[in-house]
């Protein structure tokens, strides 16, 4: 539960009298505020002599001493102090009398000096937006943050002595917070005597409100200064008592499961059982299986009715179990995203390492990997593709052709035509990949029904990860540009809520994350030269952990790609 910062506005309520002041913290305290807010100024800052209030605003002025006092009861008692401040005479003072921040009102919303100060001051700021143009709202925001203003929150709501229900506006809450990018509270000026003043900053919080911000008073019925909009203690603590409960419904901004729901989850939800004896090999069909609660439910990800359909049962399965999908047959199949286009190095695939091109290094690889099926490239659109095309031909390899940016497309292509429901996901622009595990793997990645199966902390490009294809499927559907570029499983990788992440370390020997070993500019491409010359026996593919100790006796050569500064054949 997020708890909101509720401040009791003194405004005015004082009236010029420190000893009241006090009594208006303590009840402030009592009724569960977590921060008070006083107004300093100075008449002359605040308005010309001929404005009608002037003399007023003399009157209402205290001496250091006395605000001193305040703050300091204030933070003993446990509340954050805000100041209302209405110029650099009373902001200065506040700030040397330790305020722990300031409230810019409305009025000076384009003050850029005062908006430069607070900035500046390092203090968290709030500004006020009543009566202002989102235009300029958004102006001072920015110019706050540019000005650098490290904590700023939006104040929503403006006083009209009182301020009438239909004015409140709270749908404004959640689009302020949209245009601005910052925290967004809510000042109530509802008439303290409306029944719904008391239950008004609930509807806020409810609305989208990160703060509240309520006047308070001790007696309404002298009528003192600014008691219009203002609360009585009794009514200041039964408002904080329903902002907080309102702040138990609402719960936290996230749509990850509660440890209640993921039990109701498991209590409610059904999963694909045998609904009549099937035997190994046979298929799973819609008069085979359906969907039931069952008694005992398997750990980890459920078993997916569409994944399952037309697939072969790998056991027997008696009616009524659940099956999983260790049980069905799963097709795997390396899926090769081939491009020539790169800036850095054209036509990194088909660079030779030795008597071979990087692709072919990689493919030796993938064939001693019993659990794959099958090997597509997923090729570019484009003028390169022919030189893909050409060699998926010669090599006996299917393919597919799809948009250049759209990565995650082509591999999703690429899984479909060969009808794969896991895809092992390899760059083809790294020729020495560790490929000694991925068996291993791949059975862990099945047996736990994972979205994504990766062993992580290996030199960088010859890492491997494992994904079920309806994992690439709603990332496609469900993110964005970005995430169906290249960098293929990060919506997956961003929403572990929403997907089964399996992430293994491989000896501690192989974590070396430092060692380049991907093909991806000149510097890269010499390196893996000058490895495969010095490691290549025939018949035999060179390991990862002949090339760590390799490169641990020749650190020159291992450091070449990171610099690009070292001469060739440095490790002879």
């Amino acid at each position: 539960m997020t708890k909101r910062m509720i401040i009791a506005e003194m405004a005015n309520a004082h009236e010029g009298d420190p000893e009241k002041a006090k009594a208006i913290v303590r009840a402030a305290a009592e009724a569960g505020a977590s921060a008070v807010k006083f107004q300093v100024f100075e008449a002359a800052e605040l308005a010309v002599p001929s404005f009608p209030y002037f003399g007023l605003y003399e009157k209402l002025g205290m001496p250091d001493s006395a605000w001193d006092d305040l703050i300091d009861l204030s933070h003993s008692l446990g509340l954050t102090v805000y100041c209302d401040v209405f110029g650099l005479a009373s902001a200065e003072r506040m700030y040397r009398l330790g305020a722990d921040g300031f409230m810019i009102h409305a009025a000076d919303i384009s003050n850029t000096k005062l908006l430069a100060w607070a900035a500046a001051s390092g203090r968290p700021i709030l500004l006020s937006g009543g009566g202002s143009t989102w235009m300029e709202i958004s102006d001072a925001v920015e110019y706050l943050q540019a000005k650098g203003a490290q904590s700023v929150s939006l104040m929503h709501g403006f006083q009209s002595f009182p301020t009438p229900l239909p004015s409140a506006y709270l749908h404004r809450i959640i689009l302020l917070r949209k245009n601005t990018g910052v925290p967004v509270g809510f000042a109530s000026h509802l008439a303290g005597d409306d029944p719904m003043a008391v239950t008004l900053p609930a509807w806020a919080v409810a609305a989208g409100a990160d703060l509240i911000e309520v006047h308070l008073t001790l007696d309404r019925s002298q009528k003192g200064l600014d008691y219009f909009s203002s609360l009585e203690p009794a009514q200041f603590a039964d408002m904080v008592r329903l902002v907080r409960a309102c702040e138990q419904a609402l719960g936290p901004r996230s749509m990850t499961l509660s440890q209640e729901e993921i039990r109701y989850r498991q209590l409610h939800r059904k999963y694909l059982v045998s609904t009549m004896d099937i035997q190994e090999g046979d298929a799973l069909t819609s008069e085979n299986t359906g969907l039931r609660r069952v008694k005992d439910p398997p750990e980890g990800k459920a078993l997916s009715r569409e994944r399952a359909i037309g697939h072969q049962s790998t056991r027997a399965l008696p009616a009524h179990t659940t099956i999983q999908a260790k049980d069905v047959k799963m097709k795997v199949a390396a899926t090769l995203a081939c491009r020539a286009e790169s800036s850095r190095l054209y036509g990194k695939p088909m660079q030779l390492v030795g008597d071979r091109p990087i692709i072919q290094h990689l493919i030796d690889r993938l064939r001693q990997v019993k659990s794959i099926d099958a090997i597509v490239l997923a090729i570019t659109e484009g003028p390169s593709a022919a030189l893909f095309i050409d060699y998926a031909q010669r090599q006996g390899l299917p393919y597919v052709l799809g948009p250049e940016k759209d990565v995650l497309q082509r591999l999703i292509l690429a899984a479909d035509h060969v009808k794969a429901d896991i895809v092992v996901r390899v760059t083809p622009d790294n020729p020495f990949i560790y490929w000694e595990n991925l068996d291993e793997m791949i059975a862990e990645h099945i047996e736990r029904n994972s979205d994504l199966t990766v062993t992580e902390k290996l030199p960088l490009g010859s890492i491997v990860e494992i994904i079920s294809l309806d994992a690439l499927k709603r990332s496609h559907a469900r993110g964005e540009d970005r995430h169906r570029s290249e960098l293929c499983t990060l919506f997956i990788s961003e929403n572990p809520d929403l997907f089964t992440i399996r992430r293994l370390s491989p000896p501690a020997k192989f974590q070396r994350p430092e060692i380049r070993l991907t093909v991806d500019t000149p510097y890269d491409l010499i390196l893996v030269r000058n490895l495969w010359q010095a490691l290549q026996r025939e018949g035999l593919l060179i390991s990862i952990e002949e090339i760590i100790d390799f490169l641990d006796v020749h650190p020159n050569l291992a450091a070449f790609n990171k610099t690009g500064e070292q001469t060739l054949n440095l490790w002879k």
